[in-house]
């Protein structure tokens, strides 16, 4: 009854961060002008081209950037059994990053299938080289060895990333705003590109889910209920590298969220995995969106990037969630 509860609250809530999202900005747009942009759009009235060109993608990316990361934390914290892994632990952002940027300083900014393809790359290989190192203890993930892993192989592409830049003043230029990790000028052309690796995450992740359970109880259980524990981990892993690979290329490397959403959807969801999952996508989703607003509202005019809103906003409700959590 208290879940539904919930739900039933968070409906409302999403609608009106909904609307604001789409009324904020240098150019603001009242709610009577909003609900004409909506149900009957105008290409003649400016408020009109700017909630469908400028304000739908943004709040679209936000959405689903946030889901992606938050599942994909949720998904990094339970395959590795470890409360402290995120993406961004893992070299798996900082390796996506690497490889945008080499693209970037080579052919431009634009959101391509080949800068995808780039994240994608660069991603895989920190994902792999973290696992080389520090991943297997005894065929299990060793949790301390994977974080020195992951802050050994973040530190070198970030500094593979610092020497193209020096080479390039064209993607030194671009990467000064993309580092931030923002939802600026996103396109829905650019959003239609990367879902197929938004979907493919997805897709995995909802398959190692239905793993999940049984593998945090332990290797010997979960085999003996007929889990394939390295199956769970590939898929687990998988899913991790195609969300966070998408996010960096459409959005930046935006921090936090996967480390934030997965502790807040364990004091909602419980101990269900398949739960947390869905908590997670949805907290990530609703985090991202409350950054990106409220960095409209407070930095009027100029705007704040919702990557840095993510880290003012997120600490305070994490640390919240540890001590409710205990």
């Amino acid at each position: 009854m208290k879940k539904r509860t919930s739900l039933l609250l968070a409906l409302p809530i999403f609608l009106i961060m909904a609307g604001l999202a789409l009324s904020l900005g240098p150019r603001s747009v009242s709610f009577d002008e909003l609900w004409n942009a909506l149900v009957a759009a105008d290409t003649n009235r400016p408020e009109d081209v700017v909630v469908w060109s400028l304000r739908i993608p943004r709040l679209v990316a936000a959405l689903l950037c946030g889901a992606a990361l938050g599942v994909a934390g949720s998904i990094t914290q339970t395959v590795t059994r470890n409360p402290l892994a995120d993406p961004g632990l893992l070299g798996i952002n900082a390796g996506a990053a690497f490889g945008v940027v080499v693209f970037m300083a080579v052919a431009g900014d634009e959101v391509t299938v080949a800068r995808s393809a780039a994240a994608m790359a660069g991603a895989t290989s920190g994902a792999l080289v973290v696992l080389t190192l520090g991943a297997f203890a005894g065929n299990r993930p060793h949790p301390l060895r994977l974080l020195l892993a992951g802050a050994a192989v973040s530190a070198f592409f970030l500094a593979m990333v610092r020497g193209f830049l020096l080479l390039s003043q064209q993607a030194l230029d671009t990467y000064r705003f993309w580092v931030m990790g923002g939802l600026d000028g996103i396109s829905m052309a650019a959003i239609g590109t990367l879902l197929p690796l938004f979907t493919t995450g997805l897709v995995l992740a909802a398959a190692a889910g239905l793993m999940l359970n049984a593998y945090v109880l332990g290797e010997d259980l979960a085999k003996s209920l007929g889990v394939d524990i390295h199956l769970a981990y590939l898929l687990g892993l998988g899913a991790a590298v195609c969300l966070c690979a998408a996010v960096v290329t459409l959005a930046g490397p935006i921090g936090f969220v996967g480390l934030l959403a997965p502790h807040l959807a364990k004091v909602l969801a419980g101990a269900d995995e398949r739960a947390r999952l869905l908590v997670s996508a949805l907290l990530g989703a609703a985090v991202l969106l409350t950054a990106d607003i409220a960095g409209r509202l407070l930095f009027a005019g100029a705007g704040m990037q919702a990557g840095v809103m993510v880290a003012l906003i997120g600490a305070p409700a994490l640390l919240l969630a540890i001590r409710r959590g205990r």
